[in-house]
């Protein structure tokens, strides 16, 4: 079902748009991200700590399948079997970070900025909701 007032072509271009911009703009190397997105750039800890290697590995891929829901899920469950409601919210922290370090590196218009980041992080968002238990579920 479309969203009010965008229609089917609208929303067909935009994917292509982020399809193009995702191939375009790979995610970086782990070590990259390690030292130069989270520790050079003094973010959180935390956010160092949860992040690793493994968890890179299952970031990259949501960020390379960005329209694979089940995909984006699964990897969402499996941070946080890894590390708990924390490390779920760092590693979607750090993907925010990362698509900001991207978005910087190229002169886009802002109807392109509002597309790659919304896109990305509400389609993440909304993917991993429900994930945990009890009182600590990811909540979209």
């Amino acid at each position: 079902m479309p969203m009010i007032g965008v229609s089917e072509e609208e929303l067909k271009r935009d994917r292509e748009r982020l399809t193009i911009f995702i191939k375009k703009n790979p995610y970086p190397d782990y070590k990259f991200i390690e030292y130069d997105l989270i520790l050079k750039q003094e973010q959180s800890l935390e956010q160092y700590a949860e992040y690793g290697e493994i968890n890179h590995d299952l970031m990259k891929e949501i960020y390379e399948n960005i329209f694979d829901k089940n995909l984006i899920k699964q990897h969402g469950e499996r941070i946080h079997q890894r590390g708990g409601m924390t490390a779920l919210q760092q590693n979607y922290y750090t993907l925010l970070t990362v698509l900001k370090h991207l978005i910087q590196q190229r002169r886009l218009d802002r109807d392109t900025i509002i597309l790659v980041f919304y896109n990305i992080k509400t389609i993440v968002f909304q993917c991993w909701d429900g994930i945990g238990s009890g009182d600590e579920k990811w909540r979209h």
